[in-house]
């Protein structure tokens, strides 16, 4: 039983680590495509 939940818990921490890598990549690429939408604005 102790093993089953260090497990489940294993696994939550590794699904939140990835999802806020996915969060931080996203956030980068937004970030990039507006920066890129000024520019092209600009021009």
């Amino acid at each position: 039983m102790i093993e089953k939940d260090s497990f489940e818990n294993a696994i939550f921490k590794a699904l939140v680590k990835s999802l806020l890598e996915e969060k931080i990549i996203l956030s980068k690429v937004i970030r990039k495509t507006r920066i890129a939408m000024r520019k092209r604005k600009a021009v």
